[in-house]
């Protein structure tokens, strides 16, 4: 991290997608794609477990089993996925320990611990057998689930993760010292479809191959008129959505479909506030779509909209875009983000935080931090003092013109163990040349050694002007030395 110099002083989601049911005879494939096991002394309880669904279609994972073995050998189980659980396509779902740092962003939590010499496997539901997903071991895995996979043969160290590259499907060599445990944008299973019936000479029928694939709540216009929804059949053959209904929250507002609503075969139909009386909130809504059985099809929720700004699907989640009803969708390109965020600092003073990005829309990025300590900043670089030690949440919201994407991060806040270091003697007005000839003697007056480089001198008169000590310089213990401008160029007033 990056901490201001010391002054010694002269005078210191929303979610909505189809998905593979566990009834399939060949068992999805779910990656362990991040882990950490410690936060270091004090922090043991700083685990988490990322998954990740490479699929192109979301997956069911109701009871799948995290279990891990000790260095002895002993299993025990970590989590068992709650039923009615599903990953999203491309998507993540994050376990944590439930009194370490990562507890309320993950997905699923439980009082399991995971330590050095581990073992970690993906096992299948208890119901369909022993069945291995993935496994991973570290430590030199004298215990693995699967002696034929990847074994990190050291033990990652505080705030450290053994992570893999999803793209290629292999762990990378060596430990990120920037985990970034990733929970779910969603993960409640949608309703399953049901098996098509063959049929030699297709008509339209009323499969749940239909999505809700971009909604336009909030528009520019007065009243928010020109509001939008649209469907999508991403099905093989035409669906007749004769009777279906569009719901809003509310207990009344719906749309029925009237007769002879046919979606043909990839294609799309949008309704507009011209023939329902929905009404789609700017936030905080919920939009579904029921068959005209009254069985849920489709369901989407959002928190927040932009102005003129349509919420499209994607496989990897909901995004802000271009409104295009009836026609393929927009969807903005998420800014690219980059920062600087330290694990650690101190009380009292202050901590640098840097966001840097970029947009292929070419879009204004805004950034937003959250400190976790109810303080904010707007400004893309910039500092923060926290008064209070502890471990603090924070956030980073970077917005474009449709989206924002937020990231959140931990730090912890220590107090700063002050060297007992004095300035016992200067000479301000010496002969001859003051630049040249001024000195400081400083005593540390500790049994250890102390090196003040990254210090500085403070001089002035009604301000002060920082002068840092620039290289190695060190007072052994209850030793004093003399401090010149060979190592701070510092200026006594006289």
């Amino acid at each position: 991290m990056q901490i201001k110099i010391n002054f010694i002083g002269v005078a210191v989601f929303v979610c909505a997608f189809f998905h593979i049911s566990p009834a399939f005879a060949e068992t999805p494939k779910i990656l362990i794609s991040e882990v950490q096991i410690t936060g270091g002394t004090n922090h043991t309880d700083d685990d988490f477990i990322e998954l990740y669904n490479p699929q192109s279609v979301s997956v069911d994972i109701s009871r799948y089993r995290l279990r891990s073995k000790n260095s002895s050998g002993s299993e025990k189980s970590v989590n068992e996925i709650a039923p009615g659980t599903c990953i999203a396509a491309l998507g993540y779902y994050l376990w944590a320990n439930k009194d370490g740092v990562f507890a309320e962003s993950a997905d699923t939590k439980t009082g399991a611990t995971l330590s050095a010499n581990y073992s970690l496997a993906l096992f299948v539901p208890e119901s369909a057998g022993d069945t291995i997903i993935d496994s991973v071991s570290w430590g030199g895995g004298t215990h693995p689930f699967d002696p034929a996979v990847f074994s990190f043969s050291a033990n990652p160290g505080a705030n450290e993760s053994i992570v893999r590259d999803v793209a290629d499907d292999s762990w990378l060599p060596s430990f990120s010292t920037a985990p970034t445990p990733t929970k779910s944008t969603g993960t409640s299973c949608p309703a399953p479809a049901p098996d098509p019936t063959p049929d030699p000479t297709p008509q339209p029928t009323a499969p749940s191959a239909i999505r809700i694939n971009e909604i336009f709540p909030n528009p520019k216009a007065k009243s928010d008129a020109g509001e939008f929804i649209e469907l999508y059949n991403f099905g093989t053959e035409p669906a007749d959505i004769s009777g279906w209904t569009l719901r809003d929250a509310t207990k009344t507002g719906k749309y029925v479909f009237p007769p002879g609503s046919i979606i043909a075969e990839a294609a799309y139909l949008a309704v507009t506030d011209q023939s329902f009386k929905l009404s789609l909130n700017n936030s905080s809504e919920t939009l579904s779509l029921f068959d005209d059985k009254d069985a849920l099809i489709d369901s989407v929720h959002y928190e927040k909209t932009k102005e003129d700004v349509s919420l499209n699907y994607t496989p990897a989640g909901w995004r802000g875009g271009a409104p295009t009803p009836g026609a393929a969708n927009q969807p903005n390109t998420l800014p690219n983000t980059k920062e600087k965020v330290p694990k650690r600092g101190y009380r009292g003073v202050a901590v640098d935080f840097d966001a840097r990005g970029s947009d292929a829309d070419r879009d204004t990025l805004k950034h937003t931090w959250d400190f976790g300590d109810g303080h904010k900043s707007y400004k893309a670089k910039t500092s923060h003092i926290y008064e209070e030690n502890g471990t603090y949440a924070v956030t980073l919201k970077t917005s474009d013109a449709r989206d924002d994407v937020l990231e959140t991060f931990s730090i912890k806040i220590v107090s700063y163990d002050h060297p007992a270091v004095r300035i016992t003697a200067l000479v301000p007005n010496p002969a001859g040349s003051d630049t040249d000839n001024e000195w400081l003697i400083l005593e540390n007056r500790e049994k250890k050694s102390v090196n003040l480089k990254g210090f500085g001198i403070a001089t002035g008169w009604k301000n002060l002007v920082n002068h840092p000590i620039r290289e190695d310089f060190v007072i052994g213990g209850k030793k004093a030395a003399k401090l010149t401008r060979t190592d701070s160029l510092f200026t006594l007033p006289n």
